[in-house]
């Protein structure tokens, strides 16, 4: 068994942050989630997860805890989404009844009692910190008569550990822990098994085993296990089956849930049956060394708390909601997240947010992805005597998706499929390696085959794109959606996707169809037609929205008008300040904000900080994001990805970006975010760079790691500022602004 010293030392050494001037460094702090809510720092459980499966853990460090008076439930989501109104904590998995399968089910809840005699002790107040460093949850919880520190985390291996360090004196003190069925109207039940007679000699645990059943659903084996030799199964004080602990002062003490449920999907991984050998300490440096391996690819120090813990736990969300082996990142991991989907438009959140923080293995695994499930998407459109590829909005985790008629094919956002032909594009640009091209050239070629072939309606003069739904198909009349011309936000993607094909093929030498570079310009021309009063609009009509589209100005650069740009803003603000869609119903939607500083940034414009300072006013006492706050201030999809990647992709943006043949570093950073430094992050093309501004003093490396020679130059924002024209072979890096060159042969 490990000490308390070894489990703090292995916390704090994974979570220390670092400041950008003076080197000092910090532990994890925890807050009090009370006293941050009344602040206006609302509460939400922390979402843990591998990939493959996640867990709310609220804030005892646990799902629940405290006899009959387990908080369970949480307001923080859309009333529509659940019967109840509340989001429940939970472990949760897709949903396999079904195929595609769609959704996710709550497989358990499980929990904690500290129980004194015949009483429970409950909650008096709770502190609670998330190290994103090493993927670990920390909480301190005050009782009535004791005091409980938890370290809590989930492992690749489907292992939920919690490591308690209890206070508690007194007669009949014990610490509790059972498993119970998932939350109200959930169609799975925990049905314990029978304990064995005896104990095998050698094991160092206690266990209690369970199994998960439902109609439809294959007996799902799990256990409950502790590493105590006096643990002994109980009934709990709440009726529950559970393990029970005897406690005289402090104890040290771990309960694990394993759960060994099993994609039909190669490369998960099912857990060995861990009762018998589990260790402790050798879990946590495992556990630690995977998420520290993640987070060791770049780093960025800002003064600015708020900023930076919001930063590193976004790169933590992103990477738990991708699988680990298929790729795809879900839209979310608990219900009411829309249905827990691979969505090819968030998917671009987080993958400009991977690539921009030098995650590149994260970030390939996005495009193999859509390389995998490309043969289906072809036979989907096929089936529909359709030409190339086109991709659904809505993919299970594993790619699946329904069959569709022609019609419904061709009436759908057609932007979701010229996503596919962006997302390589952008590897290549991140990565400089031109393998990426030829590797995955018919994730290029085949959905813009479809696009071109099927999508686009060629006029003498210039060209648009067929009619589809708005944005997100809410626009209706009588009850039915309405379907519009020219769509310029799938328009946009279209001429960004034409131009990236044509260019891969360039450098390739490979031959594409010449209608498709001559339409290039037409296309381009077509973004006049949705132009009325001077402002371009979403669709070709003067009802339609004014539209330049941030999101893809912010993402891929797309083509835009400022002019729009900034109409687009205004018409988006609400009367606190705070962008909003104004059909939604809600006061605040902090994705807008890093949509718009995104593109701010992109554009060389001012304010794309404050966009970021506006959006980390909404995170919550762990730095989830929501998608968005209704009037009464209640915060909706909270730890949506998508939202995390569009923060880390802004703040990425802000401290270091490409415009034309400029990379400009700290040009978005406000002097007043005092000294910020950053390392190996990444700007096209391939390049790899390091910066710091002390004291207003920017210096500065640039490494080529891309597989051709280039120039550019590089401005730096600072005092004094400086640009310096630099060309690099491959492997060359370059120190500025002395301008000193060390080849990579060297």
């Amino acid at each position: 068994m490990s000490s308390e010293p070894d489990r703090a030392a292995a916390a704090g050494r994974s979570g220390r942050t670092e400041d950008a001037s003076t080197g000092e460094s910090a532990a994890v702090a925890t807050r009090d989630v009370g006293t941050n809510a009344a602040s206006g720092k609302p509460y939400f459980p922390m979402v843990l997860g591998n990939g493959l499966e996640h867990v709310l853990i609220g804030y005892s460090g646990a799902m629940g805890a405290c006899s009959g008076h387990e908080q369970w439930a949480y307001g923080n989501t859309l009333a529509g989404h659940n019967q109840h109104g509340a989001t429940f904590t939970g472990w949760f998995r897709p949903d396999t009844r079904n195929h595609p399968a769609r959704g996710v089910l709550n497989l358990l809840q499980c929990g904690y009692i500290l129980r004194r005699g015949l009483h429970a002790d409950g909650i008096d107040r709770a502190e609670q910190g998330f190290d994103a460093n090493s993927g670990i949850l920390l909480t301190h919880c005050h009782l009535g008569h004791g005091d409980v520190r938890l370290t809590t985390f989930l492992t690749r291996d489907h292992l939920l550990v919690h490591r308690f360090c209890v206070t508690a004196a007194g007669d009949d003190v014990a610490l509790q822990f059972f498993v119970q069925s998932g939350s109200p109207g959930e169609p799975l039940r925990v049905v314990s098994k029978p304990g064995k007679a005896e104990q095998p000699a050698p094991s160092r645990c206690q266990s209690l085993d369970f199994a998960i059943e439902g109609d439809a659903w294959p007996s799902t084996p799990g256990q409950l296990f502790c590493d105590h030799p006096e643990a002994v199964r109980v009934e709990c004080y709440n009726r529950q089956s559970g393990l029970e602990v005897p406690l005289d002062g402090q104890a040290e003490v771990t309960f694990v849930v394993h759960c060994s449920h099993v994609d039909d999907l190669r490369a998960d991984m099912a857990p060995a049956q861990p009762a018998s050998d589990f260790d402790y300490a050798a879990t946590l440096r495992r556990h630690c060394a995977e998420w520290e391996e993640f987070g060791s690819q770049s780093t960025v120090h800002v003064p600015r708390g708020d900023i930076a813990d919001t930063y590193r736990t976004s790169l933590y969300v992103i990477r738990a909601h991708q699988h680990p082996v298929l790729g795809g990142i879900t839209v979310g991991g608990y219900p009411g997240m829309w249905r827990n989907d691979v969505n090819s438009y968030d998917v671009s959140y987080s993958l400009m947010a991977l690539l921009g923080a030098n995650r590149m293995a994260e970030a390939e695994r996005v495009v193999r992805f859509w390389q995998r499930i490309l043969p289906n998407l072809a036979k989907r459109v096929r089936a529909a005597g359709l030409p190339g590829v086109a991709c659904p909005a809505p993919l299970s985790s594993s790619g699946e998706t329904e069959w569709e008629a022609r019609e419904e094919i061709l009436e759908q956002r057609h932007f979701i499929t010229a996503n596919i032909v962006l997302h390589v594009w952008q590897l290549y640009r991140y990565s400089g390696r031109l393998a990426v091209l030829r590797d995955y050239w018919d994730c290029l070629e085949k959905p813009l085959g479809f696009l071109l072939g099927a999508c686009v309606e060629e006029f003498e003069d210039h060209a648009e794109i067929i009619r589809s739904s708005g944005p997100n198909g809410k626009e209706r009349i009588d009850g039915k959606v309405v379907y519009y011309p020219n769509p310029i936000r799938t328009l946009l993607a279209t001429i960004e996707a034409v131009r990236a094909v044509c260019a891969a093929a360039d450098l390739l030498g490979r031959e594409v169809d010449p209608g498709w570079r001559r339409l290039l310009p037409k296309l381009e021309r077509g973004i006049s037609v949705n132009r009325f009063d001077g402002l371009v609009h979403a669709n070709r009509t003067p009802k339609s929205s004014v539209r330049a589209d941030a999101s893809y100005v912010g993402l891929f650069d797309c083509l835009t008008d400022e002019k729009t740009l900034l109409a687009e803003i205004h018409e988006s603000t609400g009367p606190d300040g705070f962008m909003r869609w104004s059909d939604h119903g809600y006061r605040a939607i902090p994705w807008i904000h890093t949509n718009v500083s995104a593109a701010f940034s992109r554009l060389g414009m001012t304010e794309a900080a404050h966009m970021v300072d506006m959006a980390a006013m909404f995170t919550t006492t762990l730095f989830g994001l929501p998608e968005a706050v209704r009037p009464d201030g209640i915060y909706c999809k909270t730890w949506y990805p998508t939202v995390h990647g569009g923060f880390v992709h802004a703040v990425n943006l802000l401290l270091a970006c490409r415009r034309d043949d400029v990379v400009e570093l700290f040009a978005g950073v406000p002097a007043a975010w005092g000294d910020v430094c950053f390392s190996s992050h990444r700007v096209p093309v391939g390049l790899l760079v390091s910066a710091s501004r002390i004291e207003g003093k920017v210096a500065a490396e640039v490494t080529n790691d891309g597989d051709r020679p280039q120039s550019l130059r590089v401005r730096a924002s600072g005092t004094p500022s400086w640009d310096e024209d630099v060309s690099l072979a491959p492997s060359d890096t370059v120190s500025l602004p002395t301008g000193k060159v060390v080849s990579g042969s060297e």
